[in-house]
């Protein structure tokens, strides 16, 4: 089978759709599958990459990214060099994502990654010129490969044409990839679009799926949901040892991941656990809170842990050794909830796979996380509010405590993400791209 990917984001970069499609890439080229991707340049990357049948081709500049990175507008900036860095430079830092998020952030369209939009339409059309496949995949976000898709949808003849999201575009309004005062209107019509042309979509939530049927009922039947991905890096399920805060030194706490506002903000998950160290002595004393990526523009307010020093270790944005590594590594994970009911934070399958007692901070009551760890034998769902909630607390006090104690039976975990494994989801495409396409 030939297959061309377009996805803006591609390995080594550390994106969720990143990660996903480069597992299942994997999965299909060990399959015999001859597969062409189309991603963005990186810093050092050749911009021809092969191995095997597998053809990586980086096109467009790598100015803007750098630039965005810098900014902490990517997710990629590395949070020890940030703590390390002179005042001034984190001084500029902030004046020019100042200056980038009023002026050409309220400007792009459909997204960020607009301008790769040129130079990866015009390979994607040599591709499609040069060579017949059998399916053509645009992954999202951003929603800049989809739209190179639609540009070229064409061009690939009977190929399949399969749009992958992770986040939903037109009604994405909590964190919007775009001005959506200018572009509402033109959003919802190039989507609709998009949803006539494609043959296939796929969403990871079910929420997500169902909102888009409701949107664009007409094409209701296009819509699959493939599930958050265990990649293969994610290596073996271990099991827990036995150990409580009686008898350890420290209790780890791990949250793996980043920040992403107004959707994902730490603040009332800092409040609350400020207010445990003050309140409970042997707490304070045995607990580490390790956090695992990016936490601008974050940084004042995590720095409110220095009133218990050796308690916060922040560690930036890590590999995915090293993110697996902290699962493992640790007592009890801390999940995060969204403001955004039909989002799903991707890592909750490794949470789940590493078989580790989860605090789940939700901020809204119907959060997805909640649905997806429902039956972990030991998940606490805390819902954050703006006042500090004693109840809230003594859950907390109580749960940790316990962790070292809590055992979470191999088998459940193992039947939990039997379903998640990279294999697995790589099937799930492979199914819809083989499925006949109407006539």
């Amino acid at each position: 089978m030939n297959i061309l990917i377009v996805s803006y984001a591609y390995a080594p970069s550390l994106s969720p759709r990143a990660i996903r499609w480069s597992s299942i890439v994997c999965q299909w080229a060990a399959g015999g599958a001859s597969i062409d991707i189309v991603t963005a340049p990186g810093p050092g990357l050749p911009a021809v990459e092969t191995s095997g049948t597998v053809a990586i081709h980086r096109v467009g500049g790598i100015g803007l990214e750098n630039w965005r990175s810098r900014l902490g507008t990517t997710g990629r900036v590395d949070l020890q060099a940030s703590a390390t860095a002179s005042p001034h430079a984190n001084g500029l830092r902030r004046a020019a994502r100042f200056v980038y998020e009023r002026t050409w952030k309220r400007l792009y369209w459909p997204d960020y990654a607009c301008l790769w939009y040129f130079p990866a339409r015009r390979k994607v059309r040599n591709l499609l010129s040069a060579r017949r496949y059998d399916a053509m995949v645009t992954v999202a976000a951003p929603f800049t490969g989809h739209l190179v898709g639609l540009s070229c949808r064409k061009h690939a003849g009977h190929a399949t044409w399969l749009a992958d999201y992770g986040d939903p575009f037109c009604y994405l309004t909590i964190t919007p990839t775009n001005n959506h005062a200018l572009y509402r209107r033109l959003n919802y019509r190039v989507e609709r679009a998009l949803f006539g042309a494609v043959d296939r979509v796929t969403v990871t939530t079910q929420r997500t799926a169902d909102c888009y049927a409701s949107l664009f009922p007409e094409q209701a039947a296009k819509l699959y949901v493939v599930p958050p991905i265990l990649t293969e890096s994610f290596g073996e399920l271990r099991t827990m040892p036995d150990k409580s805060l009686a008898d350890v030194g420290k209790l780890r706490l791990a949250y793996v991941g980043r920040f992403n506002p107004p959707n994902r903000v730490p603040g009332p998950m800092v409040d609350l656990l400020l207010r445990l160290l003050r309140d409970h002595a042997d707490l304070r004393e045995r607990l580490e809170f390790h956090v695992y990526g990016t936490v601008a523009p974050f940084e004042a307010l995590f720095g409110r842990f220095n009133e218990f020093p050796g308690v916060l270790h922040l560690h930036g944005l890590v590999d995915r050794s090293a993110a697996r590594d902290a699962l493992h590594d640790s007592d009890v994970l801390v999940n995060l909830g969204n403001l955004a009911d039909y989002q799903l934070p991707s890592k909750l399958v490794e949470y789940v796979a590493a078989a580790k007692p989860i605090i789940n901070f939700l901020v809204i009551q119907n959060d997805s996380s909640r649905e997806f760890l429902r039956g972990h034998p030991a998940c606490l769902n805390v819902l954050l509010q703006e006042s500090i909630n004693s109840e809230a607390l003594t859950e907390i006090t109580g749960f940790l405590r316990r962790a070292g104690t809590m055992r979470i039976d191999a088998a459940w975990v193992a039947d939990f993400v039997a379903a998640h494994r990279s294999e697995r989801i790589a099937q799930s495409y492979s199914e819809l791209l083989a499925m006949p396409n109407p006539t």
